[in-house]
């Protein structure tokens, strides 16, 4: 084979301006992957956030819709602030304990209308992000501990605020403050605020704590806990933990992939699990477990099994979960704080029915009355009279019951006209599901061995039976 230094050179010449041009172009074929690598990362960014969009779009609207009124007005609309009681101290030496003007009330959670007319210390939502990060919230059935869960995904997810009660001291004084010249306000405004500040440095002072103006401003900006996770909504009931192949090996997150997704419309199912996976493993969520004490006796061992093995591969997560209010000591063994839900005081009643009232309008047109006008303040007086000693539930009940234009309705007609109607063949089915109602004694008496009678009257015998 001949060598041909023509064909030599002009395949020389080629690479030497192949290699000359992919160096003065090296700068920009670096731009291009890096351009592309940024694409490939905008697009993954971009379907995170549309797989977080959607599963938080859903949830908003479980919680909104979940609670009795779900389908006439929805839960942030309606929605007093709960709030939390931490579990009360051991006994100790009263020299070591500061004097606490509440500590004649008597805080027993087994009957809480004894401490609910009080206004005894209690803490907000933000609050519980402060302590340990695994709360069991306890309670009575009927207290409001699934509308607290709710309460605080929506918290979290900033689709509510609850504001401070209004103050009709502090008004009367904004309005006598406005009427000053502006100079002598503002001196006013100054000495308001160096009071203030003098209150929190004897505070800390008298706390053995150093006060810093600056450190207090920015914790006044600081973004709460709780908004900087992703709440996470679910019953145990829907983990199907007896029937699981769930074991001691097993990854106890999948049990919560598989029950989001069925809780979930179909295109959030298909794209949530990996971002849950990755959220958890690097403690982004705020896990709010329902329905502990709603498991049979047989099935709590597998609720706390999974528990503690999500406490443990999971454990820079937060954690929140419903336990009933007597008997929770399987839950601080594994490491829960025990938090109680605080029972309604006399100015939460006062709010349930403002918000009645507020929303009834609405509520009224969807049940087909369109003629409906704000209920008015004797009205109001009369939806929340008598509540005291109820349940959440039952007082709610109770104001939502009747209505303007049938005050006298009971809880239970105000709770059926709320209800979604059950189709034709299944109404009523609570009445035929009923034992039968014994018949009178008469009826049930027997002659000589034999069954009562159902013939005339004047065929029965009205002997008795013998006593055996």
């Amino acid at each position: 084979m001949e060598f041909n230094g023509q064909s030599f050179g002009v395949g020389l010449l080629a690479g030497w301006l192949s290699a000359y041009v992919i160096y003065r172009s090296r700068h920009q074929i670096k731009a291009l992957r890096e351009a592309a690598g940024q694409g490939a990362q905008n697009v993954q960014k971009s379907a995170t956030r549309s797989a977080d969009s959607r599963y938080i779009s859903d949830l908003i609207e479980r919680c909104e819709t979940s609670h009795i009124a779900g389908q006439f007005v929805k839960l942030s609309s309606v929605l007093v602030e709960p709030r939390f009681l931490p579990e009360p101290e051991f006994a100790s030496p009263s020299e070591d304990l500061a004097y606490n003007i509440y500590r004649v009330v008597p805080t027993i959670h087994d009957h809480p209308y004894l401490h609910a007319p009080y206004q005894v210390q209690t803490l907000s939502i933000d609050d519980l992000a402060l302590g340990d990060h695994a709360i069991a919230l306890l309670g009575l059935p009927g207290s409001g501990r699934t509308t607290a869960l709710q309460a605080i995904a929506l918290h979290a997810l900033n689709r509510i605020r609850f504001q401070p009660p209004p103050d009709k001291v502090q008004a009367k004084l904004d309005a006598a403050e406005a009427q000053l010249a502006e100079k002598e306000r503002a001196v006013r405004i100054k000495e308001r605020i160096v009071i203030e500040q003098k209150a929190k440095e004897r505070l800390a002072n008298a706390q053995g704590e150093n006060y810093e103006a600056a450190a207090d401003e920015q914790v006044k900006n600081e973004i709460p806990l709780f908004r900087r996770l992703m709440p996470l909504y679910l019953h145990l009931s829907d983990l199907h933990l007896e029937s699981s192949e769930h074991g001691q090996e097993a990854d106890p997150a999948e049990l919560i992939v598989r029950a989001v997704q069925h809780t979930v419309r179909r295109v959030t199912a298909s794209t949530i699990p990996r971002q849950l996976y990755n959220r958890l493993n690097k403690g982004q969520v705020l896990l709010l477990i329902d329905g502990f004490d709603d498991l049979p006796e047989s099935e709590r061992p597998f609720a706390l099994s999974w528990l503690n093995g999500m406490l443990q591969e999971y454990k820079n997560n937060f954690f929140i979960v419903v336990g009933p209010a007597e008997g929770y000591g399987t839950l601080t063994n594994l490491g829960f704080t025990p938090v109680f839900l605080r029972p309604w005081s006399d100015l939460d009643i006062e709010r349930d029915a403002f918000h009645w009232a507020e929303t009834w309008v609405q509520t009224a047109r969807k049940m087909g009355n369109r003629k409906a006008s704000k209920p008015a303040d004797d009205q109001q007086v009369i939806a929340r009279a008598h509540t005291r000693g109820l349940s959440t539930l039952e007082a709610t009940l109770k104001i939502w019951g009747p209505t303007p234009t049938t005050p006298k309705r009971s809880a239970r007609e105000g709770l059926d006209l709320r209800l979604p109607e059950a189709p034709q063949g299944q109404r009523r089915t609570h009445r035929a599901n009923r034992a039968p109602r014994r018949a009178p004694a008469r009826r049930r008496l027997h002659h000589r061995g034999a069954t009562a009678s159902t013939g005339p009257r004047h065929n029965r015998s009205r002997r008795r039976a013998p006593r055996r």
